[in-house]
């Protein structure tokens, strides 16, 4: 028990300093007119799936959850004997299943956006070779990264159906939500709609995101062990608690006493702060930034969701 009140201890006050060294973020609102509250729930919650790469339902999400939920409390339960154990086993089925999904969908949109380096680049090859939109956005689907073909190969088909270049993109830049693919979008929207070369801007970007992909390389091989070490020290609690039931039957006794499901509660829950904000103050530093989808200017107001730069604002 001293042992399991030191961990916890000790990742509380990690926690703590984590928090008062953290930047401190402001949020904003009423950006534009981007509201996020034009889609349900469940959409918000397919996209996210999308977005990691997973070929599964919103519906089918949650009922996995429900599902490792009620698996997780059994296991809680029979790890402890203690109710305390019930509740936090079903939380912590839930959690993991939805940090690993957030974990997979951080890995996908990095690799999505460092992709996007290799999509400017064809599409420069493209209008050089062919001059036309259309010839820019074939080149990606043939040539592109494997990653961002079909986004773009869904583009080409609109494009082939008459469909305008921003409706064309609309669909694929309210999925990603990556500044850099509305940038490359509002480049070819302005050469479609103003002419002019799109070449030496996309240029400039290739290097931008080559530049800001090696940066954050660099930053994931720098916190990879820090990340693994937190992860460590958060599950050791509840190793040991499973290993001194197994092992020394009288810990079993008390944990089923009011005492020893407090401090159960007590040591459990410093941990799962600590690891939240640690990992949360981790993530902070390697995500990718999603974007609003939209760039308005001051002068043109309308209620949509998000898409593509209106052509009254480029």
């Amino acid at each position: 028990m001293n042992v399991i009140l030191a961990l916890a201890g000790a990742f509380g006050v990690l926690a703590v300093v984590i928090s008062l060294i953290a930047p401190r973020t402001v949020r904003l609102h009423g950006r534009d007119e981007y509201v996020e509250a034009d889609y349900t729930l469940m959409e918000r919650v397919q996209r996210r799936i999308d977005q990691a790469g997973l070929l599964i339902t919103a519906a089918e999400l949650v009922r996995t959850s429900a599902f490792l939920s009620v698996l997780g409390a059994v296991v809680g339960y029979v790890l402890t004997n203690a109710f305390v154990g019930l509740i936090f086993g079903g939380f912590a089925g839930v959690y993991l299943f939805w940090a690993y999904l957030e974990d997979q969908r951080d890995k996908q949109r990095a690799a999505y956006q460092a992709a996007l380096a290799d999509v400017a680049a064809q599409l420069i090859e493209g209008f050089r070779e062919g001059g036309t939109i259309q010839a820019a956005v074939q080149k990606v689907v043939q040539f592109g990264p494997e990653i961002a073909r079909e986004d773009w190969g869904r583009v080409a088909a609109r494009l082939g159906g008459g469909m305008p270049l921003k409706e064309a993109m609309k669909p694929t830049l309210d999925l990603r939500r990556d500044p850099v693919l509305d940038a490359i979008a509002q480049m070819l929207i302005v050469r479609v709609v103003k002419g002019g070369q799109a070449s030496a801007a996309l240029g400039g970007l290739l290097d931008l995101v080559r530049e800001r992909v090696h940066f954050r390389e660099r930053v994931q091989a720098e916190l990879g062990q820090p990340v693994w070490e937190v992860r460590l020290v958060a599950a050791l609690p509840f190793l040991v608690v499973g290993f001194l039931r197994m092992t020394t039957p009288e810990y079993s006794v008390f944990w089923r006493s009011f005492l020893g499901q407090a401090s159960l509660l007590l040591s459990w829950g410093l941990v799962i702060a600590g690891y939240w904000v640690a990992t949360r103050y981790v993530r902070k530093s390697m995500m990718i930034e999603e974007s609003m989808g939209i760039v308005e200017t001051p002068a043109v107001v309308s209620r949509r969701r998000p898409g593509l730069p209106v052509e009254e604002a480029l």
